[in-house]
């Protein structure tokens, strides 16, 4: 006969550890859901018990036995991949056996036994989870409640009911996601996995850009290739959402094309324009505004903004074309292109973002076009990218969109 003092306000762990050394032979489980770090609390006496336990079917929806906020204190451990790789051991014991209801479990119960007769059960919100079992804050209003005698006896033949009703035994899923979590992993793996995380977008860029810009008709979105329109919608509902972005493409698939359409997009917008490149590639951006330049293509779309060079961040006094930089103004322009942008170093980064900080009243946007980047990462103003050209610069407040290329 099992013996539990069962108080008002204990939760399933509690009795787990009153039970764990009364020689329990089976528990018939019925859980609303299942946490990988609940199973790890579990008392080793329990877990080595045969086990029948019947989880709705959307526990093997990906990574539901990880995705709970509450688990995050657990997760932290980084012992994800050793309590995996014993669940698995565990689920693959022949006398333990799992299945999955198609309909919604409304309620949590467990069902123990000594030898084979069920004398004790406890049911309501007890879980397979770190709230269920108390030790996270209920993110469900409920209690538990304890079972004798006549009650033990009709919950065990109600679950008896719902296990006879759910036959199909299939776990490969849910042994799945078991076995990705306890298989180790390169860490480049986890490199890809952060930047989808940060990265990945379910919006559509169209939900960005306002057709009646007249961005569509213009001459140099009509000369873009497919996949450079795309590229191009991208990075605008990037500027839009995340205030800044990285185009990445080989060379010469026009990139510099993409970003003359983007710099379109926000001159019908109203901006004000700044372009920063090299002295060298300067002639490459300034035909674009020349109206008598007969190199310029898209003198239709009548492009208007400043060009200043990499080395002039350095100076605070001189001209540079046109422009007096003892009176120049940084803080007035809303898009910001820099090209070549790999030619950037930490002194002259910092600069930039202080210049940008300490006179810009309103939101901006930046965008960057480089090369291959080759050296110590440490030279590089963002840490530097060992294969690809560009570094994506951020504050609060500004849109930026970095644009580049890379040699390979």
């Amino acid at each position: 006969m099992l013996q539990v003092n069962f108080k008002n306000g204990d939760t399933s762990r509690d009795v787990f550890k009153q039970l764990q050394n009364q020689g329990v032979t089976r528990v018939d489980a019925m859980s609303t859901s299942f946490s990988l770090s609940a199973f790890q609390m579990l008392p080793l006496e329990i877990r080595q018990a045969s086990w029948n336990l019947l989880l709705p079917e959307t526990v093997l929806n990906d990574w539901e036995i990880l995705n709970s906020q509450q688990d995050r204190p657990f997760l932290n451990q980084l012992t994800v991949p050793l309590w995996a790789s014993e669940c698995l051991k565990w689920i693959e014991r022949p006398s333990n056996q799992i299945r999955f209801s198609q309909k919604p479990l409304t309620m949590s119960m467990y069902i123990y036994h000594h030898g084979e007769e069920a004398n004790y059960g406890i049911l309501g919100n007890c879980a397979l989870t770190t709230d269920g079992l108390g030790l996270t804050p209920a993110t469900t209003l409920g209690s538990t409640a304890p079972m004798y005698g006549p009650q033990v006896e009709m919950f065990s033949a109600q679950f008896k009911d719902y296990w006879n009703a759910n036959i199909d035994t299939t776990i490969s899923n849910f042994q799945r996601q078991l076995h990705f979590l306890a298989d180790p992993h390169p860490p480049t793996w986890f490199y890809y996995k952060a930047c989808h995380a940060l990265l990945q977008s379910t919006e559509n860029p169209d939900d960005y850009i306002k057709p009646e810009t007249g961005i569509y008709d213009s001459c140099v979105w009509n000369k873009l290739y497919s996949f450079q329109r795309d590229g191009v919608r991208a990075v605008i509902a990037k500027l839009m959402k995340h205030n800044g972005c990285i185009l990445a493409d080989s060379v010469g698939l026009g990139k510099t094309f993409e970003a003359l359409a983007v710099i379109k997009y926000f001159l019908l917008r109203g901006a004000n324009v700044l372009v920063l490149c090299p002295k060298r590639l300067r002639d490459n951006w300034s035909i674009f505004t020349e109206l008598g330049d007969k190199r310029n293509v898209l003198v239709k779309d009548r492009l208007n903004y400043t060009i200043l060079h990499h080395t002039d961040l350095n100076r605070k006094n001189g001209r540079s074309g046109t422009v007096d930089l003892a009176h120049f103004n940084w803080g007035m322009y809303d898009l910001v292109v820099i090209d070549e942008s790999h030619n950037f170093r930490p002194h002259i980064t910092e600069w930039f973002k202080v210049q940008f900080a300490d006179e810009a009243n309103h939101p901006s946007r930046c965008a960057y076009q480089g090369s291959y980047v080759v050296g110590n990462s440490r030279q590089q103003p963002c840490g530097g990218f060992e294969k690809s050209d560009c570094f994506y610069f951020r504050r609060p407040g500004r849109r930026i969109c970095p644009l580049w290329h890379s040699k390979y």
